[in-house]
């Protein structure tokens, strides 16, 4: 939307900080190059947070192996308090980001663990498989297969009581999020359990989307003149027109596909409120405005905080920036926005 084109208009506290600390533009890489890419995306933005990692003495760390077509995935769960209690939490369901090619649970451990501590929920995180070797819908799938795990009751499901297990009460509130192609996954999993019966039990009540890519490029025609963002910021540090596309190529999602574009779902009627966190200079912006827009046209509650001039997924890189710090007070305000019985 050309409205927002002023919001790509470089952030002066970003533009000092990358004179002096100058970024490459990441090349696309080559088939036998993509085990290194993904190592170093790893690397990029994991490893600069050892040291900023607050100590949290009374967090439970488990990890569960769980079963999905084909093979099996690995779930990581941040649980607060040393469980000799029964107290139970909310849940935030996570799914990472990386463009369907990249990304383990490791990406957003310090994340999850510091909200898991301040806003005392239990953190699901879900390492599900990567294209190239997984194309579409192998990412939602798994993701999916693991969301279902983590509602499983004795008293309702089965024998094996996994909301005991992660001290979780559905009722306090399940919230599902994720950043980029986690929050692709993220509505698109607020889409398919609306629809499934198996959730009707306990419904996911929340959806945190930060910088979420949530319509196929193939697809902008169906919304004329309001996708305009992949173009404005084609160039933009960090995530590229070419790497935002070479992503989705990569995945092989169809352009037409509802559960791989959330925004080309037939109804958004009856999903759960949305927190949407946007990046002014992202290439996939105008995707939030777009899906803020269908979300409240169809009776959705939503929350938008926008960040001008900041590139997609900025606060996990540059997190020594005032805007970043900022992004982390609005998650922890969003977040409780999105437990709170009433919203506003």
């Amino acid at each position: 939307m050309s409205q927002y084109a002023h919001l790509s208009e470089p952030d002066p506290e970003f533009v000092a900080y990358l004179k002096d600390h100058p970024r490459e533009i990441l090349p696309i890489p080559t088939a036998d190059q993509i085990p290194g890419f993904k190592q170093g995306f790893i690397d990029l933005l994991q490893a600069p947070f050892a040291a900023f990692q607050k100590s949290h003495a009374k967090l439970r760390v488990q990890e569960y192996k769980i079963p999905v077509e084909g093979g099996e995935i690995l779930v990581r769960a941040v649980i607060p308090g040393t469980g000799e209690g029964k107290e139970q939490y909310p849940l935030l369901f996570w799914t990472h980001g990386g463009g369907f090619v990249v990304g383990t649970v490791d990406l957003d451990d310090y994340f999850l663990r510091n909200l898991s501590a301040e806003l005392q929920v239990t953190t699901l995180n879900v390492e599900y498989r990567l294209a190239p070797a997984h194309t579409y819908p192998t990412a939602l799938n798994d993701s999916y297969a693991a969301l279902k795990w983590s509602t499983l009751s004795g008293t309702l499901r089965q024998a094996v009581n996994n909301t005991d297990t992660l001290s979780v009460s559905l009722k306090k509130g399940f919230i599902v999020g994720g950043c980029s192609a986690g929050g692709n996954l993220a509505a698109a999993l607020s889409l398919r359990a609306r629809d499934d019966s198996f959730f009707h039990p306990s419904p996911i009540t929340g959806q945190y989307l930060y910088c979420p890519f949530l319509l196929h490029y193939n697809a902008y025609d169906r919304f004329p003149g309001e996708q305009l963002s992949l173009e404005q910021n084609k160039d933009a540090p960090g995530l590229t027109k070419e790497i935002a596309v070479w992503f989705i190529d990569t995945y092989k999602a169809p352009g037409n596909d509802p559960e791989l574009s959330p925004a080309l779902a037939k109804s958004h009627a009856g999903l759960p409120p949305a927190f949407l966190q946007v990046a002014g200079r992202d290439p996939i912006r105008d995707d939030s405005f777009l899906y803020d827009r269908l979300l409240r046209e169809a009776g959705v509650k939503t929350r938008v905080n926008v960040y001008l001039g900041l590139p997609h997924g900025f606060a996990m890189e540059y997190f020594m920036l005032k805007s970043a710090q900022q992004f982390e007070l609005d998650v922890r305000t969003g977040l409780r926005w999105l437990l709170s019985r009433e919203k506003a």
